[in-house]
C-alpha cells in the first residue's frame, strides 16, 4: 500500500490536514473484531489514507463496513478509549 497526498478519507477527512493521533484504542478493535476486519490491517489503510472505497476492496469487506470503522476512527479518534484510573 502506497500513502497518497491529499486522500479523501470518507466524506469529509482529509488525513494530510487532520493529521492521525496514532495511540491505542480498544474500542475501535473491538469493532473491528466484530467486523471481522483485522484491526492492524484496517490501521494499514488508513496510514496509506485509502478511501473507505479502496479499504474494503484491499480488505475484502463491504463498503459500508469500510466507511463505520473509518467514521468511528474519525469521530472518537485513537485516544478516547485509553483506560481511566
Amino acid at each position: 500500500m502506497q500513502k497518497k497526498e491529499n486522500q479523501q478519507i470518507g466524506d469529509s477527512y482529509d488525513v494530510s490536514q487532520f493529521g492521525i493521533p496514532w495511540t491505542s484504542n480498544p474500542q475501535l478493535r473491538q469493532l473491528a473484531k466484530e467486523n471481522d476486519v483485522d484491526y492492524e490491517d484496517f490501521m494499514e489503510c488508513l496510514k496509506c489514507s485509502m478511501t473507505p472505497e479502496e479499504i474494503s476492496e484491499e480488505l475484502d469487506i463491504e463498503v459500508n463496513t469500510a466507511r463505520e470503522l473509518t467514521q468511528a476512527f474519525f469521530d472518537y479518534g485513537l485516544a478516547s478509549d485509553l483506560p481511566v484510573d
